[in-house]
């Protein structure tokens, strides 16, 4: 595996999977990812847009920080906690927010050493801003700290009955304190704890949820400097990058494999293929990734299936041309394997996951809209159906919208990028419906010899031979269609 620290970070931020080796070589790397880290926490805190590779560095990165136990990392992590959206938190994390919460402060306080004071959380959860999911995880640090004998017992009990004493408005903080006093053993609040189950906030539990409660309160009372059920509960420092998103793989696992990954790209090849795009000899206005990307998308969900043929000269402003037949067929493979893993998506019901990037000339989303209108266009009598219908007609429109550099403000443009996946959806099941339609018009059904195959299944092609059948569907060998061209290029 690489040990290259800017590969690493590419790593990181496109692993399909938790990138457990990544982020363990990236350890010796912290003060490098802590800087990296520094602008991604202030986009996220000013609420502005990140592309979902910066999301996934940041989210790895994090991690990298606390298994190095990196404490110059500290400042930065509770500047994220702070913020009073607890939104940003929830969206970086995901389900296992309270998991990585946990984690990650246990860590960058190890690291810290003996220049950690534990005193420094409890304000922390003493402030109301705060949302309750980071009080929860809070609120577990510091009862592992008063465990150890690193924080006044009486103070914290203090704080369970200050936070207990506040408005139900979110009935998050309640949860927050009836699983603090469980896992911490405070006996001396138990009468607290059954008062909390009497609250509408835990309105759901059933009496054996109590049961289990009252029984882990025991447990931990009973333990006394026995710290093993807080290990036991993952709140502890993790070194080990796989012990630390065990959380992660588990849920990952939970969900099976993302539609399309089998054919998905990862950053190397999207890097390779940007770079053949990008070529000094080829014409001027050929699309970089971003904008093929899009343009691939309106080709796969749109109305009826693009040839190659006719999608390629737009991709290369009347081209391709390559160098030898070798390269052709390494480029159109890696073409149908990007077509196949948003078909995939698309066939399995799944979420689109359109490629976007920060640019410092263009605002985001830009770049990557104009491909997909690229793609629209080419069918544009089809798309012009939209009009008539309003749902359809905004999502079209929100595309548009972030096509044109400076129509949006900040705000506007993070929720049209927000809501671009769902987009996308919409417009792919309209055109799936039409598809459906138009079959049983024609009496045709699943049993039917002329059934049509569903346009947006993957395609496999392995190898281009000049006398193979070219693998846009012609029919005609490859030297005759996507193949032509002059000697000594192929197009």
């Amino acid at each position: 595996m690489t040990t290259r620290y800017d590969d690493l970070m590419q790593d990181i931020a496109h692993a399909p999977s938790v990138p457990a080796e990544a982020i363990e070589a990236l350890k010796p790397h912290a003060p490098a990812v802590l800087e990296a880290m520094r602008p991604l926490v202030r986009l996220l805190g000013a609420g502005a847009w990140l592309s979902p590779s910066e999301e996934q560095r940041l989210l790895y990165g994090l991690h990298v920080l606390a298994c190095a136990q990196h404490g110059p990392a500290w400042g930065l992590w509770c500047d994220l906690l702070r913020d009073p959206d607890e939104a940003l938190i929830e969206g970086l994390f995901g389900d296992g927010a309270s998991f990585a919460v946990t984690r990650i402060t246990m860590g960058l306080a190890a690291g810290q050493g003996a220049a950690f004071e534990p005193a420094e959380l409890a304000p922390l959860i003493a402030d109301p801003l705060i949302g309750s999911l980071v009080r929860w995880s809070l609120f577990e640090v510091l009862a592992r700290f008063m465990a150890e004998g690193r924080f006044p017992r009486d103070a914290f009990v203090a704080l369970l009955d200050d936070v207990a004493s506040w408005p139900q408005e979110d009935q998050g903080n309640a949860w927050a304190v009836e699983h603090a006093i469980a896992l911490a053993g405070v006996e001396e609040r138990r009468d607290l704890l059954l008062r909390l189950y009497q609250t509408p906030a835990f309105r759901s539990f059933q009496e054996v949820d109590q049961v289990d409660a009252l029984a882990r309160l025991e447990k931990a009372a009973a333990a006394g400097n026995d710290l093993a059920h807080f290990d036991e509960a993952g709140v502890k420092a993790f070194t080990d990058p796989a012990a630390a998103l065990h959380w992660m793989t588990a849920i990952i696992d939970s969900h099976g494999p993302e539609p399309g990954a089998h054919d998905a790209l990862d950053w190397r090849a999207v890097r390779r293929l940007d770079h053949i795009l990008q070529r000094a000899d080829n014409p001027p206005e050929t699309m970089r990734f971003e904008e093929f990307d899009g343009f691939m998308h309106a080709l796969v969900i749109g109305p009826d299936l693009v040839m190659p043929s006719e999608y390629l000269p737009v991709v290369w402003d009347d081209g391709p041309v390559f160098e030898d037949m070798q390269e052709a067929q390494a480029i159109m493979a890696l073409i149908q394997r990007h077509w196949n893993a948003i078909a995939a998506r698309r066939s399995a019901n799944g979420v689109f996951a359109p490629h976007l990037e920060r640019w410092q000339e263009v605002e985001p989303g830009v770049i990557w809209a104009k491909g997909f209108l690229k793609g629209v266009a080419i069918r544009a009598q089809a798309w012009a159906e939209m009009e008539n219908d309003e749902e359809l007609a905004l999502a079209i429109a929100s595309i548009v919208d972030l096509a044109e550099n400076g129509a949006l403000d900040e705000v506007d443009r993070s929720f049209a990028l927000h809501d671009l996946p769902s987009n996308l959806k919409v417009l792919s099941d309209y055109w799936l419906s039409q598809q459906r339609r138009s079959s049983r018009l024609m009496g045709l059904g699943p049993q039917s010899p002329a059934w049509p195959t569903r346009r947006s299944e993957p395609v496999r092609v392995e190898k281009i031979g000049r006398n193979e059948p070219c693998p846009c569907g012609s029919g005609k060998k490859w030297k005759k269609c996507c193949g032509a061209g002059p000697a000594g290029t192929v197009h």
